[in-house]
């Protein structure tokens, strides 16, 4: 390789040095912003994705803290604890209707007395009123029952998601105390709404997030699913060639899981950063061949090609042994320079050589 490389003449070795240059810089270039930028943007983007899960369940749990507000409202409240204890029967004629339902945007309110009976319930799914025991959930032995429908200390309260036969809600529970928050307990006031489509589609528009959920108790049968797979965060990442899945669960009000929360990421960022890569590689490949160029250009018309000329020149000397012939090099610079006292030498020693034939 190496003999090779000599042997070449001197505008070919260095043309080959440029080119080798040029491609390593090329090779370097790309490394450095393959492993180092490019990694930068995919960081970038996961963590866009890790906010918007986060911005989803951020909204869940305002829609918890408002139901919560709302019960905060009606369990303190004269009028509905003395309706508990029988003395206040209009208040069901004026208030337990079902536009305050709609008006409180509650898919299921409850009133309980003391006792844990049913004193007054509505529970509308696809607005249609259904009886409360289809819930699963607030009749006597459901598991949330006693959770939901007794309070035995002013401070009680119960708040978060629970799984329905009817689908996830969440749900809101105090005790009914008068309006100065004082005792005894009278009952407990419940109430809850659907995680449905309807809910689904104001928390995307309030989020900008393309977010969604399923019951953990569906996402549990499938097969592919493993609880191992979500860290102890209850988080879980899947990356795919166009979004970023985030998964995160959601556990109710006993602890265990309930819901499965999703948001799915579109991986622009990702794009973004491939294409301005590919657009500084371009950049760096122009950029360098044009450098390339010109400094070929330059070596070649100011150093290259008169030190072949003045090597042609030689050589056509040293095989017809004429020292009269002139090298036909011009300039102010070092080669021109160097021309002319090659033009004299030669000169010289042509004269020299004439001399010493004359005396001879």
């Amino acid at each position: 390789m190496s003999n090779s490389y000599a042997s070449l003449p001197l505008q070919r070795k260095v043309a080959l040095t440029l080119l080798l240059t040029i491609s390593a810089f090329a090779v370097i270039s790309y490394l450095i912003l393959s492993k180092v930028v490019a990694p930068a943007f995919e960081d970038l983007e996961l963590a866009a994705a890790s906010s918007d899960l986060v911005r989803a369940e951020q909204a869940i749990q305002t829609d918890i803290s408002n139901l919560e507000a709302i019960t905060a409202d009606w369990a303190p409240w004269d009028d509905i604890y003395f309706y508990v204890l029988g003395r206040n029967p209009g208040f069901r004629k004026s208030n337990l209707i079902r536009p305050t339902l709609e008006n409180l945007n509650l898919d299921m309110m409850a009133v309980y007395a003391a006792d844990q009976r049913l004193v007054w319930g509505r529970l509308l799914v696809s607005d249609q009123e259904v009886d409360l025991a289809e819930l699963g959930i607030l009749s006597p032995g459901d598991s949330a029952f006693p959770l939901l429908a007794r309070h035995d200390r002013p401070e009680d309260k119960v708040v978060g998601i629970v799984t329905t036969e009817h689908g996830p809600m969440i749900v809101s529970s105090r005790p009914i105390l008068m309006s100065d928050n004082s005792g005894p307990v009278a009952g407990a006031v419940v109430m809850a709404q659907f995680l449905d489509s309807a809910r689904l589609a104001l928390l995307r528009e309030r989020t900008e997030v393309k977010v969604g959920w399923t019951p953990f108790r569906e996402i549990e049968q499938q097969p592919e699913f493993s609880l191992a797979l979500f860290g102890e965060d209850k988080t879980y990442t899947e990356v795919s060639e166009k979004f970023i899945s985030s998964q995160s669960i959601l556990n109710d009000i006993f602890g265990a899981p309930a819901v499965v929360l999703r948001t799915a990421t579109l991986r622009s960022i990702s794009s973004l950063g491939s294409q301005t890569l590919q657009a500084a590689m371009m950049f760096l490949l122009l950029a360098g061949l044009v450098l390339t160029a010109v400094i070929w250009y330059l070596l070649r018309s100011t150093i290259l090609a008169p030190i072949e000329l003045l090597a042609g020149h030689m050589a056509s000397i040293r095989k017809s042994g004429d020292l009269s012939q002139q090298l036909a090099i011009s300039g102010d610079d070092e080669v021109g320079s160097l021309a002319i006292q090659f033009n004299r030498l030669t000169s010289e020693v042509h004269d020299a050589r004439k001399a010493l034939l004359y005396q001879s």
